[in-house]
């Protein structure tokens, strides 16, 4: 009786796991695709700021909107990067308690290798090595896009009300 209690948990264990797995891999396939369009409508919306027979409003609205949409894509990411993290602890405890080692485990290998910004959490486990060379997390790389990209809108619409651009 306890070896089949003992499959079950095991098998709900397990069941849980791969549940993890394909939430995160799920949550980092729209995280990138997030960005991606964010890119591309803030592409649209940049062409049509600068057409040259652009009304002053059509601009002012314009950067509002350039704004408003980088600010959700901003924080859909910081959404996304506490729940990854969340998935990356919960996955990790996961792997230690069906006895995965350093170099099975799937998010075993994450933390060995993430490289966290400091100012949004501490590191999960020990600092990654970076063999010589300094590495950017995607986390700061799309937090600088979208800092850059909120700044850029927000430089456009105070030009366009101090009648520069």
């Amino acid at each position: 009786m306890k070896a089949k209690n003992s499959d079950t948990q095991f098998e709900n264990l397990s069941a849980g796991y791969d549940g993890i797995v394909d939430y995160h891999n799920n949550l980092v396939q729209i995280r990138f695709t997030v960005a991606g369009l964010s890119i591309a409508a803030d592409g649209f919306l940049a062409s049509a700021f600068f057409q040259t027979d652009a009304v002053v409003l059509s601009r002012i609205i314009i950067s509002i909107l350039g704004i408003v949409l980088t600010f959700i894509c901003g924080m859909l990411e910081i959404r996304t990067f506490q729940l990854l993290n969340k998935l990356l602890k919960g996955g990790y405890e996961i792997e230690k308690i069906l006895g995965l080692n350093e170099e099975q485990g799937m998010f075993s290998i994450l933390m060995q290798t993430q490289i966290l910004p400091r100012f949004l959490s501490k590191p999960m486990k020990r600092p990654a090595k970076r063999e010589g060379k300094f590495i950017f997390s995607h986390s700061v790389m799309f937090g600088l896009l979208y800092a850059s990209v909120f700044i850029f809108w927000l430089t456009m619409l105070a030009l366009v009300l101090l009648k520069i651009v």
